[in-house]
């Protein structure tokens, strides 16, 4: 696996995501679709394109992948690291709320269309496995073997943002990319970003289950919230909270880090400057579809473009 063909997995899946719902409208095949069928066709959709990339690179997949061993303590080390990761992306969701709506809750009113197990499994089991495997382990393995951890690490992180198509998770999941990319570079496998992937996104389906069952009165004062002033205030207090929190999580990380030896690697993130190149047309590419589909969504969704 090379930089370059991750550059052409990245734009393939772009492409895909994008074109597909035009696609399912010849024949009516949309129509005939269950919501769990197009559950199932977007993670094929992040999945398959690496997949066969990898398996026709002729190494071999479990490396490609970086499937390998996991201590248990580190498991329970990463759930605390992305815990006390959890006000800053809360930071960032509320910063970009200030300019755009917030996306994961539209996403999730849609799949809670299905049972709560359905919308656990694709949205908390499901959606982190593939997506892990795919920024993390696929092209995070051509971008770390064409350049240096830090460039790895960025690059995965901002095509993980993109890829969301909108401004809100855009901001979050970046950060979070960078989070479970460094959880890659001190265990040099990406089991403990998978764990990390699982838990946020879990804890968001539950919290979003509980309350989609309030009572109307609970759901008038939680519409509250959402005002600009509350959101002001709520930055303010998330701003605080997240840069002790987040001092806490690098200390969680750097013992991830010496509980899986891998100390040393973590510190050439910081420290290797041997910049390599990683770019190339097909991801630039990529990047421009991602780039054209959020400003897109931002102008319909300020209503800037008459659609009937």
């Amino acid at each position: 696996m090379t930089a370059k063909r991750s550059g052409w997995i990245f734009f393939i899946m772009t492409l895909t995501y994008v074109v597909s719902p035009y696609l399912l409208l010849i024949g009516n095949i949309g129509e005939r679709m269950t919501l769990s069928d197009n559950l199932w066709m977007t993670e094929g959709i992040v999945v398959i394109p690496g997949l066969l990339f990898a398996i026709c690179s002729k190494e071999r997949l479990r490396d490609t992948m970086a499937f390998h061993k996991i201590r248990i303590p580190t498991i329970f080390l990463a759930v605390l690291y992305i815990v006390l990761l959890g006000p800053l992306v809360t930071l960032c969701n509320a910063i970009t709320m200030l300019f755009v709506e917030n996306t994961a809750t539209e996403i999730l009113t849609i799949v809670s269309a299905i049972s709560f197990g359905g919308m656990f499994f694709f949205v908390g089991l499901l959606a982190p496995f593939c997506e892990e495997i795919v920024f993390r382990g696929i092209l995070y393995t051509g971008f770390r073997k064409n350049g240096t951890p830090m460039q790895a690490i960025l690059w995965t992180a901002i095509l993980f943002g993109l890829f969301h198509m909108n401004l809100n998770q855009m901001v979050y999941a970046t950060v979070l990319g960078i989070a479970f990319g460094l959880l890659r570079e001190a265990t040099g496998n990406i089991w403990a970003g998978i764990i990390g992937h699982i838990s946020i996104n879990s804890y968001s389906v539950i919290l979003y289950y509980l309350q989609s069952n309030l009572s109307a009165e609970d759901l008038v004062g939680a519409e509250s919230v959402l005002t600009q002033d509350a959101l002001l205030v709520t930055i303010g207090v998330y701003l605080i909270i997240a840069l002790i929190a987040t001092a806490l999580a690098v200390c969680v990380l750097s013992a991830i880090a010496k509980l899986e030896n891998g100390e040393d690697y973590l510190r050439q993130v910081f420290t290797k400057k041997e910049a390599g190149r990683i770019w190339s047309i097909p991801l630039w590419l990529g990047i421009m579809v991602c780039v054209g589909t959020i400003i897109l969504e931002i102008i319909i969704s300020k209503g800037m473009l008459p659609i009937s």
